[in-house]
């Protein structure tokens, strides 16, 4: 039987619709998918965007102590919001051995949990706060790399830079996540400071031992004229590498430094 003319333009129209709608179902699988990654990736900029602060309870005066489950909380706030004072926010990994130290300043209920509460006074050099069984050791750096943002109680990792046998130069990794205490002579934070200027020193929070063991390394790397290398690094960023993950001086810079002093 031959086939009308009508009907094989139906049949043409058909197929064309029928092709029209697969292309049509196909965006929309796109579009689907390209929402769901864009919603993903907001989402995923929002987290890291935020950070855990801890807010008073109760209103605090001088002489009180602060205990951790009575008197704060732990909440979750954009970054930006508390920019201005970031440097003065306590983590969790600090907080814990003040909490039997009378504070020095008063606070309302909702202020933040600051450095300043213990300070003594409020001119430079006040915020300067080592925890017990601490030191702050005095690090010379390269001032030409060194982040001009820095600000105290922000955390760096340390590298050096040294000479290997057969004369080749490595920049190998000293600590992780360290905190600063000092940028140049500033001792407060940048929103606090009455001028900001370039720096080639600062203080760092160690324990006695690494405080001997930088001593050890500074003297080797200053032999060959090298530098000590600082990276800014976010306060949420908790990741250690598996060689020192209890903050220890990387045990191949150790064994490499002491190696070539004997």
């Amino acid at each position: 039987m031959t086939q009308s003319p009508n009907s094989a333009l139906a049949a043409q129209q058909n197929k064309g619709n029928s092709t029209l709608v697969l292309i049509a179902l196909a965006l929309g699988v796109v579009t689907v998918i390209l929402t769901f990654l864009h919603i993903q990736n907001i989402r995923k900029q929002t987290d890291q965007q935020m950070i855990t602060v801890y807010q008073l309870k109760r209103d605090v005066k001088p002489g009180d102590k602060i205990k951790e489950n009575r008197d704060i909380e732990a909440m979750q706030v954009p970054e930006p919001s508390v920019a201005n004072i970031k440097s003065r926010l306590m983590t969790k990994d600090q907080f814990s051995s003040w909490f039997d130290r009378e504070v020095k300043n008063p606070a309302s209920e909702g202020s933040w949990l600051t450095f300043d509460l213990w300070a003594s006074e409020s001119s430079e050099g006040a915020n300067i706060i080592v925890n017990e069984g601490k030191r702050a050791y005095a690090l010379p750096v390269n001032s030409r790399t060194a982040d001009p943002r820095l600000d105290i109680n922000d955390f760096v990792d340390i590298r050096a830079t040294l000479t290997l046998p057969g004369k080749m130069t490595q920049s190998m990794l000293v600590m992780e996540r360290v905190r600063v205490l000092r940028v140049g002579d500033r001792t407060v934070s940048r929103d606090q400071a009455r001028r900001l200027t370039g720096y080639s020193n600062i203080s760092v929070e160690v324990t006695p031992e690494q405080a001997r063991q930088l001593a050890t390394i500074r003297l080797y790397i200053e032999q060959g004229r090298g530098d000590f290398e600082i990276d800014r690094r976010n306060a949420g960023d908790t990741y250690r590498n598996p060689k020192m993950p209890n903050g220890e001086i990387n045990p191949e810079i150790l064994k490499f430094v002491y190696g070539q002093s004997e």
